[in-house]
């Protein structure tokens, strides 16, 4: 139990500075908490979206023998980075914005980061 607790904390403690790095640097309005936590878990279900589209998805590619060139490059790309980007740009924009805090550019780095930092602490 000791050693899940510590390995819980690695997970969420380095998403956790992130954002607050991030909201420190915010000089002109300071984002609502509300808003920030909605997006962190719109990225926690992006993930969970991510996971089943590129189990889906995976169907549909062409096979290469794992460790070759070919399954990097298709796993890589055509997998994990079209089907996240995708999935994490779509919780950044439903979840935010339409909100009337979001009105500097700024907010979009903060509300971006809250999203990406939710998928990410997730999926470690």
């Amino acid at each position: 139990m000791y050693l899940s607790n510590n390995l819980t904390a690695l997970a969420i403690i380095p998403g956790l500075l992130i954002i607050i790095y991030v909201y420190s640097k915010d000089k002109v309005e300071k984002e609502p908490i509300r808003l920030i936590a909605k997006l962190i878990l719109f990225g926690v279900f992006s993930c969970i979206v991510a996971g089943y589209a590129e189990a889906f998805a995976e169907g549909f590619l062409p096979s290469y023998p794992a460790g070759s060139l070919n399954y990097a490059l298709t796993t890589a790309f055509c997998l994990a980075a079209f089907w996240e980007e995708i999935l994490k740009y779509l919780a950044l924009r439903i979840g935010s914005w339409k909100d009337p805090s979001f009105n500097y550019r700024f907010d979009g780095v903060v509300y971006g980061v809250s999203a990406a930092v939710g998928f990410a602490v997730f999926e470690n």
